[in-house]
């Protein structure tokens, strides 16, 4: 009787502890106000379309991307996703990298342009956040448009881990917005003097909690090694100074800045 008493009382203290350490920590990180409701014009753009002038816009089935074309890599790509896409069935049975068919023959990248170049084809939209809706969709998220280089260790382990818990965030709060992309310092180097490789890449997620929302944004650079994404949590204010993209344009401003100016702490489920 006695061990049980002493282990509903260490139950009681622990979650005590947990409710004031970490859950109400998270509560403070909600930003409340009037936001617009997302999606409205088009689903995969929350509250306004990136800007940035080097950006071409391009429109698919499942994402949104501005195309820097001098750097033959996405600006940023911008989408939502649902548990039920997540959830959904696959349909294409092996990744199919091709240009976008719009784009003229001497501004295409091509699969060639990767090979033996010592970097994988990283996809800023997740191919498996494709999943749910149809073949299109996961064949267009294939498109070279869409790719960024990335060192194999990167895209398939740290990169890797970032993807997942986008998906685990998705899960528990039902649909997320993400908005990913590249980030380049001064020191310009290119994949046959023609796709310039990023030195990071920056990923925004955004949920609903109740009435309002919560994000966290994240930086990692290429040859980052830690799967703990507590070490890479940043504002949204420093992603916009790194990259020089406005997000978010239809915030208010007051909102916005208290939106994109915090910080807050990695959302809950991620390990």
């Amino acid at each position: 009787m006695k061990n049980k008493f002493l282990l509903l009382l260490a139950f009681i203290l622990g979650f005590t502890l947990w409710y004031f350490l970490v859950y109400k920590q998270e509560l403070k990180q909600i930003i409340t106000g009037e936001f617009p409701e997302p999606g409205i014009e088009n689903e995969h753009i929350i509250w306004g379309v990136p800007i940035v002038s080097t950006a071409e816009i391009f429109k698919y089935s499942g994402l949104v991307l501005g195309y820097n074309d001098d750097r033959k890599t996405p600006d940023w790509v911008s989408y939502h996703i649902t548990d039920d896409y997540i959830n959904g069935e696959k349909f294409l049975d092996r990744r199919r990298f091709k240009p976008d068919p719009t784009i003229e023959d001497e501004n295409k990248v091509r699969t060639s342009d990767y090979t033996r170049s010592g970097y994988d084809r990283g996809h800023l939209a997740a191919q498996a956040d494709m999943k749910g809706r149809d073949l299109l969709c996961e064949s267009e998220a294939c498109y070279l448009t869409n790719i960024a280089p990335q060192k194999p260790s990167f895209n398939r382990k740290t990169w890797l881990n970032l993807e997942k818990a986008v998906r685990k965030w998705t899960l528990k709060h039902n649909e997320s917005w993400v908005i990913t992309g590249s980030i380049y310092d001064d020191d310009h180097t290119f994949i046959k003097d023609k796709i310039e490789i990023p030195d990071a890449f920056y990923k925004i997620i955004v949920v609903q909690e109740n009435t309002s929302y919560r994000s966290n944004a994240f930086v990692i650079y290429q040859d980052d090694k830690s799967y703990n994404l507590e070490e890479y949590i940043v504002s949204i204010d420093s992603v916009e100074s790194a990259t020089g993209i406005d997000f978010f344009p239809e915030l208010e401003d007051n909102l916005e800045n208290k939106f994109e100016s915090n910080v807050g702490n990695v959302l809950l489920g991620w390990r």
